[in-house]
């Protein structure tokens, strides 16, 4: 959903595959995610469908700055 896009939040907890990858400054790849105990799947990301998930940390200067996601419905 359009209204999502800037809008979206998801938690910086272990159990959060972006939060995982900004504590860890280290990648998480999610291949099943409503079926995978170690995450929770957001209300935003069930809402499209969503089932496997990348999320990689962005580092500037030894700093990780953020989290880039991509998410698949397969």
């Amino acid at each position: 959903k359009h209204s999502l896009v800037g809008h979206a939040t998801f938690g910086l907890d272990s159990a959060s595959p972006p939060g995982r990858a900004l504590q860890t400054a280290a990648p998480v790849v999610v291949e099943d995610l409503p079926n995978d105990p170690e995450f929770r799947l957001s209300d935003a990301l069930r809402e499209h469908g969503i089932v496997s998930a990348a999320n990689v940390p962005v580092r500037i200067d030894g700093r990780v700055w953020g989290v880039l996601e991509a998410d698949a419905d397969e």
